[in-house]
């Protein structure tokens, strides 16, 4: 990678750390560009040189941060470790993620908020559901394959409970976090899901 390419990227994560730290105190709709000049540390010229404006660095934040989140999945589904053990190891991820942002997870909310405004943050935030979904769908459908799981009518099924049942935890957590203690949360979640996949004793996965 070339020195012009490391800055130009370099400089990008220094305007959507600000940016972050900005949306996380004055909200989506309350900031404006010039908090982020500001908070950023650099001219106005040079943060319109890496961004057209505000809904472009929205954007940019959502796009890094489902990007991760799948390349984790990724990760993990590639891991030398029985079907269970991944779903456990992705559970502890999550949970590890979640703790880490959990100063900007109001800013989570708000993006959800504004999807239901904006065509273009609704359909980008459901295409990236889309691909998770299938990503988890093929680690689900590949413990099947292995006699692990039973067998079931729908992978997808199960892959947007869990999804629907940590998505859940998020936002309740988000709002409450006295509520419940996350780790034991989530890891409930997952442990639901693996006890009705996983064979009783004497029992196989796949169907006679």
């Amino acid at each position: 990678m070339s020195p012009r390419k490391v800055d130009t990227e370099a400089r990008k994560e220094q305007i959507l750390a600000a940016a972050m730290q900005v949306f996380a105190q004055k909200g989506l709709d309350g900031a404006t560009m010039d908090d982020i000049v500001r908070a950023s540390g650099l001219s106005k010229g040079g943060l319109y040189w890496h961004f057209k404006g505000k809904d472009d660095i929205i954007m940019s934040i959502l796009t890094q941060f489902f990007d991760q989140e799948l390349a984790v999945l990724e990760e993990i589904r590639g891991a030398d470790i029985s079907a269970s053990d991944r779903l456990r190891q992705l559970a502890a991820q999550i949970m590890a993620d979640l703790e880490m942002l959990a100063p900007m997870l109001a800013i989570s909310l708000e993006f959800y908020a504004l999807a239901a405004r904006r065509e273009e943050v609704r359909v980008f935030i459901r295409e990236y559901y889309g691909r998770y979904r299938a990503a988890l769908s093929a680690l689900l459908a590949e413990g099947i394959e292995r006699g692990e799981f039973r067998s079931v009518p729908s992978v997808e099924a199960i892959a947007n409970t869990l999804i629907a049942q940590l998505e859940g935890i998020m936002l309740v957590w988000s709002i409450n976090p006295e509520a419940f203690e996350l780790r034991v949360q989530v890891e409930t979640a997952v442990e639901l899901i693996l006890a009705a996949l996983v064979p009783h004793k004497g029992e196989t996965g796949h169907d006679s």
